[in-house]
Formats: C-alpha cells, sequence, structure tokens
C-alpha cells in the first residue's frame, strides 16, 4: 500500500513537471497524456508514437518515464521530460522524425530548434531562481553547467544540418539545371557539349604539378 501510494504521488509530480514545460515552453500545444513510470535500464523514457491509451471521451499518448530516472537528481528528470515533449510536439504537428530524405534533415532542425528553445529556457529560470533564493553553489553551477552543454551540443548539430542542408539546395538546383539544359537538345548528345560541361562542374583545381581535380556538382571528384 505505501509503495502504491508513493509511487501515484511520484507520477503526480511527474504530471506537474509535464504541465509546466507544456506551459512554459510549448505555449500549452502539447495534448494531455498519461505518464506511467516503468523500468527500463539503459533508457530514460519513451514517448508513444500514436494515442495508446484508449478512454471512452478521447485517446491518449503516453510519456513514460524510466524508474531508474528517478533515483538520480531531479534535472535528469525535468530533462527527460523535456526531451520526450519535443518528440510528442513532432509527432503532434505531423513533423517527421527519422528518414533518409531532405525532410528527414528539415525534421531534425525543427527538433533541434525546439530543444534549444527549450534549454534556453531552463537556463534563464536556474538563473532566476539562484539570484532571488538561497541555493546550493555547486549544484547550481552543475545544473547550469548542463544545460549549457546541452545548448552547445544542440547548436553545434543545428549548424552542421543547416550546412548540409544548404550544400544539398545548391546540388539539387546544379541537377535541375543540368536537366532543363538536356531537355532543350532535340538530339542525342554525339559529341562534347561546353554548356552541359559547365552544368555538371562545379570547379576545377589546378595544381602546379599539372595535376586537374574537377570538383562535380554531385560531390564527385576527378583527378586528371
Amino acid at each position: 500500500m505505501k509503495q502504491t501510494t508513493k509511487m501515484s504521488r511520484a507520477v503526480s509530480q511527474l504530471e506537474h513537471m509535464f504541465n509546466s514545460i507544456n506551459t512554459d515552453f510549448f505555449n500549452g500545444e502539447l495534448p494531455q497524456v498519461i505518464i506511467t513510470v516503468q523500468s527500463k535500464p539503459g533508457t530514460y523514457g519513451h514517448s508513444s508514437r500514436a494515442k495508446v491509451w484508449k478512454r471512452k471521451e478521447d485517446d491518449l499518448y503516453e510519456i513514460n518515464i524510466a524508474a531508474e530516472v528517478l533515483s538520480l537528481p531531479i534535472e535528469e528528470t525535468i530533462d527527460t521530460i523535456c526531451h520526450e515533449s519535443i518528440h510528442l510536439y513532432c509527432r503532434v504537428n505531423g513533423i517527421q522524425e527519422t528518414s533518409n530524405n531532405g525532410s528527414a534533415i528539415d525534421a531534425e532542425l525543427e527538433e533541434l530548434r525546439r530543444e534549444m528553445e527549450v534549454v534556453a529556457g531552463l537556463t534563464r529560470k536556474c538563473i532566476k531562481e539562484n539570484s532571488t533564493a538561497a541555493q546550493d553553489q555547486g549544484g547550481y553551477t552543475a545544473r547550469y553547467n548542463g544545460y549549457v552543454d546541452r545548448y552547445e551540443k544542440a547548436k553545434e548539430r543545428y549548424d552542421t544540418l543547416t550546412a548540409l542542408r544548404q550544400e544539398k539546395l545548391t546540388k539539387a538546383k546544379a541537377i535541375d539545371r543540368f536537366m532543363a539544359t538536356v531537355s532543350k537538345r532535340d538530339e542525342l548528345l554525339t559529341e562534347f557539349d561546353n554548356r552541359l560541361w559547365l552544368s555538371l562542374v562545379d570547379y576545377a583545381e589546378v595544381h602546379r604539378d599539372g595535376t586537374l581535380i574537377f570538383h562535380f556538382c554531385d560531390g564527385i571528384q576527378i583527378t586528371e
């Protein structure tokens, strides 16, 4: 009975954390969820991909928090709920999370943008709490540095993906130009065509030893 009461209180606290995060960082746009606690070694939590809880009035998503996380500092629990809330946001808004095409980059960029917004908000809240109430400075510094590290990792990934996205767009435009040039021809290509060549090559390197390296718009390199 005591164990059941203890778990009930823990779930109630998790629900309160989720509601606060939803209000502060998602403008209350996330739907109501069922929060569960189960032992899941090797993972901190997960959010369901569909509304797995069936009720008469509506169906609900589930956010599960690994029981092992509850024994860690509370910041780990908050971070886990934030992380799973971002996944939930993507699913509710139809943002694809995994794929092999360009839309996967856009989806991850959106998720990273949300991640940075959430962490920035947590950092501001952390600073405000430290400035208005007495706290253990060792714990504050560790929490603050953790948020900064988390933000910087997300920002680094965001910048990398942004550059990759731009590179893919540039290559796609080059291919479009090539296809447009080919489609304008009335006959088969039987000899060198300067226009087609220029539409394929991005740039060329000329080395002192006479070596030529042609860089094509699709990323291929040919050395002559």
